[in-house]
């Protein structure tokens, strides 16, 4: 049977009742207060406290040490609430004034480092919707409500540039904010657009079950390129196209024009398929957001079973970056090529591309001049350009395929073939020709060059291959 008690506060302690109460209690079955007509309920005092206490027997009241006792428990019950209502009221209070102050929340994250300049412009572009947003769904009763579209968007924009962006605004909207596997459920696009392609984690899953069924398991190598595009906007028939678009679904006329699309390739080791999985519109991305989406899109992967054990992509200043960022150390000296899953912990190994890396070697040494070896020697570019000359002036052709081309390299300086005849055997022993057989002054001292393009020639030989030594 439940009851409710009522502590009028105008009643005084009696003279005659010993150790009672020191307000008067008033017990009354619910069922029969609902009962009671117009006439009763204006008898009640105007002011009474009510306190629901749950179900106890009326023979707990007859007692005087009981009723005391019930009393306490609905003074500390009362106490309770008020104390938690206090708690709810400053907690909305403050709530109410972080969202009113969604600028503030960006220059927060934007001054912890945890986005830049370019994120913090892009994201300013969708603050009204998602303030108003955020403090709707920060009361209750609204947490199951649907994301709204401006909601979305903002979110997964924050989250692309930013993990540590995101969670700091999650926690201190209160998980306003989706999961982020919520997310990586929502950046799956459909039909060719920007982001996580949906397609490509399905027929994942599908090559991964498939290979588990046979009682093997798929090892795959992510590569990660970035390719100039020309900055156009134009009209498809349903939007403009041609803006930054990281696949968030925000669509704003204010955002930069795209200058660059970054792209995500699976390529099986034991297994003969690649398969692109996302490819971003961006205008630039810095070390810290890349290895935001280098580590999402590792675990999509991991869901669908499929292993990765190495990360590829070119040798450029931003992507030593961001393999450091990932927990890799690409150093000279204490070299850790290799990062832990960001689920499993496994080392995923990071391999620079062989034949941008090989561009750069051939670069330097041009641009240079010289270098010195460790023995203290020196490798000169003069060599190279003195064969190249002299088989053009005698017709002796000891290197046949050097040209004036691979001297003139900066005009054709994307080509991997120009880098890769330089940096061979046959350049190598065309050298030694010239200096040991036939004596050639303007070719003496070459040893050390000699040595230094054998040993781009061997590396090279053994990184740019497919199958297993």
């Amino acid at each position: 049977m439940r009851y409710l008690l009522y502590f009028p506060s105008h009643l005084k302690r009696e003279d005659n009742e010993r150790k009672a109460p020191k307000e008067r209690i008033i017990l009354k079955q619910q069922n029969s207060f609902e009962e009671q007509s117009n006439s009763d309920k204006k008898s009640l005092p105007k002011k009474k406290r009510c306190c629901y206490l749950g179900d106890f027997d009326e023979s707990d009241m007859h007692s005087p040490t009981k009723a005391v006792k019930v009393l306490q428990k609905a003074k500390e019950e009362k106490t309770k609430k008020n104390r938690k209502l206090k708690a709810l009221q400053q907690q909305n209070g403050k709530l109410k004034k972080r969202v009113a102050s969604l600028e503030q929340i960006l220059k927060e994250i934007k001054k912890k480092s945890f986005i830049t300049d370019a994120a913090s412009d892009v994201l300013e572009l969708s603050l009204t919707g998602p303030a108003e947003q955020l403090l709707k769904r920060t009361q209750v009763g609204t947490s199951k409500e649907k994301y709204p579209a401006e909601l979305r968007a903002f979110a997964l924009t924050l989250q692309f540039y930013s993990n540590k962006a995101y969670e700091y605004v999650r926690r201190t909207f209160s998980t306003s904010l989706p999961h982020p596997a919520t997310l990586r459920r929502w950046c799956k696009t459909v039909e060719g657009n920007p982001g996580f392609t949906h397609e490509a984690f399905i027929t994942l899953k599908q090559k991964s079950t498939e290979a588990m069924s046979a009682g093997k398991k798929i090892i795959c190598c992510l590569i990660v390129d970035e390719i100039s595009i020309r900055k156009h906007i134009e009209w498809d028939g349903d939007k403009f196209s041609g803006y930054v678009d990281l696949g968030t679904q925000l669509d704003n006329d204010c955002l930069p024009p795209a200058k660059q699309a970054l792209t995500f390739m699976l390529n099986a080791l034991n297994a003969n398929w690649k398969i692109p999985v996302a490819y971003f519109l961006i205008d630039s991305l810095n070390a810290l957001e890349r290895s935001n989406l280098i580590s999402e899109c590792l675990r999509l992967v991991f869901d669908t079973g499929v292993e990765v054990t190495a990360l590829t992509f070119d040798g450029t200043s931003v992507n030593i970056s961001t393999a450091n960022n990932l927990g890799s150390k690409i150093q000279e000296k204490d070299m850790k090529p290799y990062f832990p899953h960001p689920i499993t912990s496994e080392k995923v190994f990071v391999i620079l591309d062989v034949c941008h890396m090989l561009k750069l070697v051939r670069n330097t040494l041009a641009s240079k001049g010289s270098i010195v070896n460790q023995n203290g020697d020196i490798i000169k570019w003069d060599y190279i350009k003195e064969l190249e000359k002299f088989q053009k002036d005698k017709g002796l052709y000891a290197a046949p395929k050097l040209k004036s081309r691979h001297i003139e390299w900066y005009q054709e300086k994307m080509k991997v073939k120009l880098a890769a005849q330089v940096l061979s055997n046959s350049v190598a022993d065309a050298l030694l020709y010239l200096a040991n057989d036939l004596k050639l002054e303007e070719f003496q001292g070459c040893e050390a060059t000699v040595e230094f393009l054998k040993i781009f020639n061997n590396l090279f030989d053994v990184l740019n291959r497919a199958g297993i030594f």
